[in-house]
């Protein structure tokens, strides 16, 4: 059988290895645009890095985590005697204290189921409804025999989950704060006072430092504990108010069951609280985390 001949195979043409500088001189073209990519790259990663650190700047602004013994400029601090105070509360803990922040946190004149909670995991469980409209309420007390009441937890749905359910117009808008709530109780108290009671005041409202909210979207951050007053570098009692805002329309939150969604929540400071706290029974150097 005639074998087939083998053809040799072709060798490749050996590239000369040449050194950098001889590929500089030889390619100027190349290395020019080599290095004008290289350029445009390093552009496009700085003003991604910037654009990261300005979100990020952004987020702190918006939404201010601070220590307890931060500066008070911090934390946006501002009197509880402000002009900003339109309204007042109860000077005790009422059984539909909670009803009444949900109507004015939406701005809302619907009637509210509040549903008073005594124990506290039921609480954590519980998730506000907005047809019927309905709020959950927790109270923290100083003593053990429940006599005096130290923190109300207020759970509320938003002004805007309320106007897509009931029709545009039946809510305002979220604008109003917890902060703005920790104000009309001081000034609710406050204005319950007798007159000599307000003149042996050790802090009046106009020496109580409302601090900003500490807004979350987290139930867990909602439920950590933390010191709700304490005492400031400038020597005034400062309350600081936690808060929970999802938003019906939040796009962030689309995605998410119905029940996480139009949440507005409080960590609100009680009447009596405020009470002892003006008038001196209070240290709010010693005010534990609750």
């Amino acid at each position: 059988m005639n074998q087939r001949q083998r053809q040799p195979h072709p060798r490749r043409k050996r590239q000369k290895i040449l050194p950098l500088h001889d590929i500089a001189m030889r390619k100027p073209v190349r290395i020019a645009a080599l290095a004008r990519a290289i350029g445009a790259f390093a552009s496009v990663m700085g003003a991604f890095a910037s654009g990261i650190g300005a979100c990020a700047s952004t987020a702190m602004i918006l939404q201010p985590v601070t220590p307890p013994n931060a500066p008070t400029s911090a934390r946006s601090a501002a009197p509880a005697a402000a002009p900003a105070a339109a309204h007042t509360t109860a000077p005790t803990t009422t059984a539909n204290f909670c009803a009444i922040v949900q109507q004015r946190l939406a701005g809302t004149a619907l009637p509210v189921r509040n549903v008073v909670h005594t124990d506290y995991q039921a609480f954590v469980k519980s998730k506000p409804r907005v047809n019927p409209l309905e709020a959950h309420q927790f109270a923290q007390f100083e003593d053990a025999s429940r006599s005096l009441p130290m923190r109300i937890s207020c759970k509320t749905k938003t002004a805007d989950h309320i106007n897509a359910v009931y029709g545009s117009g039946h809510a305002s808008d979220d604008s109003v704060s917890c902060r703005d709530i920790n104000r009309a109780t001081i000034m609710g108290v406050w204005s319950a006072l007798a007159a000599n009671e307000r003149q042996r005041a050790a802090f009046p409202p106009w020496r109580v430092m409302l601090d900003g909210d500490d807004i979350h979207v987290m139930g867990s951050a909602y439920l950590k504990p933390y010191r709700f007053v304490y005492l400031g570098e400038d020597g005034l009692p400062h309350v600081l108010a936690k808060g929970l805002l999802a938003r019906w329309d939040d796009w962030l939150w689309k995605l998410a069951p119905e029940r996480f969604r139009g949440a507005h929540y409080c960590h609100l400071l009680a009447p009596e609280f405020a009470r002892r706290l003006m008038q001196g029974q209070i240290d709010p150097a010693g005010v534990p985390e609750r």
